[in-house]
């Protein structure tokens, strides 16, 4: 997006990481002015402090591409940008209590509009995975990771499934090491890098699957995830324009709570957890299961005629 010194001109301009052009020109037009007002969903009050996020709408075909642009913090329950022509999202939250817009709020502008109102928000309670935990950690339920490492495995929470049962249990696992790893369908260094370097791992593997298992859970607090289905129209874009059409050949478990995680202890998207072969909670990630999978490799050698 440019605008000029004055803030008065602008253009919006979108190009294709992928295949950027060696040059951009781009005509200023004048700016149409956005703005709209909050409320409490439930009461109808205005909200202390909030803020609007003017994003790019979702491309499928660069699902993980940085789209928030520019923000407008108010402690006055409205807000205001000057923006150019072009199609918008808006995403709005205030607080504390925590509130948010459920759904973006989508705008188009056109060439020759001098304002745009967008009405009134309603903001409404919207729970997310950092408020779980917190509330997990005030409550005194919450046990980090470390603190449960040499000690029998967790239960994992799971409403669909896909490569193993939807009722597995870590206990059907007993006898194989097994990595666990945690992650989010917009968590763009899961999906983006670790997911691939984990199908790399699993494939590099295969001869010694009846060793091992590779588990990944994908944990999200949505209430319209309940099956693999809407994981995958969820997952659709990352499918097509990163992961280039392969599907994860490890199994997959959706748990659309934070209970999972919170069960290991673990509060960040892109943690790993390994369990020993008699079902317990071991430090280590891919690496030491190699270096696992390595040794008993060259135990079994030795040990031939």
């Amino acid at each position: 997006m440019a605008v000029d010194k004055e803030r008065k001109h602008g253009a919006l301009i979108i190009v294709d990481p992928r295949n950027p052009p060696a040059r951009v020109e781009c005509r200023l037009v004048p700016l149409i002015r956005v703005h709209g007002r909050f409320r409490e969903a439930a009461t109808g009050q205005p909200v202390r402090a909030s803020g609007v996020f003017v994003c790019l709408p979702v491309n499928e075909d660069i699902p993980l591409g940085h789209d928030r642009l520019i923000m407008c913090e108010s402690t006055k329950s409205r807000f205001e940008f000057w923006l150019p022509p072009g199609d918008y999202q808006l995403e709005a939250s205030a607080g504390p209590p925590r509130l948010e817009l459920t759904e973006p709020h989508p705008i188009r502008l056109t060439s020759g509009q001098r304002e745009f109102d967008c009405g009134v928000f309603d903001l409404s309670p919207v729970s997310r995975l950092w408020d779980e935990f917190d509330a997990a950690k005030k409550s005194g339920r919450w046990r980090d990771l470390k603190q449960r490492y040499g000690q029998p495995c967790s239960q994992w929470h799971v409403v669909d499934a896909r490569g193993v049962p939807k009722g597995s249990k870590p206990a059907d696992f007993r006898g194989k090491w097994v990595l666990v790893y945690f992650w989010g369908i917009w968590c763009r260094p899961c999906v983006e890098t670790k997911l691939p370097k984990l199908r790399e791992f699993y494939e590099a593997h295969k001869n010694e699957r009846d060793r091992f298992e590779l588990i990944s859970i994908c944990s999200e607090i949505d209430a319209k995830m309940q099956t693999m289905a809407d994981f995958d129209r969820k997952l659709k874009p990352v499918l097509k324009a990163v992961w280039h059409g392969k599907e994860l050949p490890f199994p997959v478990l959706l748990d659309n709570t934070s209970q999972s995680m919170e069960n290991f202890g673990v509060e960040l998207y892109g943690a790993t957890v390994l369990i020993d072969s008699t079902g317990r909670l071991v430090q280590g990630d891919e690496s030491t299961l190699a270096a696992i999978l390595k040794k008993g490799r060259e135990n079994r050698n030795s040990s031939r005629p």
